[in-house]
């Protein structure tokens, strides 16, 4: 994997790993999943 490293206003480094594609598409797809639902209750209470 593919790290990233963000220097900080303080000069602290801070390094992570990057997400894979096939991570960064499931949370893709919960995030319309929840988003289609909450939505559905929100129309349905409305």
């Amino acid at each position: 994997m593919k790290k990233i490293e963000i220097i900080t206003t303080q000069n602290v480094p801070i390094q992570y790993e990057s997400a894979d594609l096939k991570d960064r598409v499931i949370a893709t797809i919960l995030d319309l999943v929840f988003l289609s639902v909450i939505t559905g209750v929100f129309s349905l209470i409305f």
